[in-house]
């Protein structure tokens, strides 16, 4: 959290957060997404690599699902939770082909 205290008094534009959570307790990991939240919402654009899906999904607007180098999933947010892709079946697939969600 310490680490995270500077962005919150001076927030950049854009902040890059590879597994910003690995290791933490539950209550810590709440906490870092909160200050996620907080920058998202003061208009910072975050690049966040997560393997907590559904934490991550409540900071994001937009997600892309990567597993072994490519991208089994993109889109908004809103259409991930109405697509026929449902998160645990992203979360354990690894024959998807590269598609993105489209609204007809």
């Amino acid at each position: 959290m310490l680490a995270l205290a500077p962005v919150l008094v001076q927030p950049p534009k854009v902040v890059i957060a590879d597994e910003p959570t690995l290791g933490l307790a539950p209550l810590v990991v709440a906490q870092v997404l909160d200050v996620f939240r907080e920058l998202r919402d003061l208009g910072t654009t975050i690049l966040l690599v997560e393997e907590k899906i559904r934490d991550v999904l409540t900071v994001a607007d937009r997600a892309a699902f990567i597993e072994l180098g490519h991208i089994v999933w993109s889109g908004e947010r809103a259409d991930l939770m109405t697509s026929s892709w449902s998160v645990p079946t992203l979360a354990r697939s690894s024959r998807h082909p590269i598609r993105q969600e489209s609204r007809s």
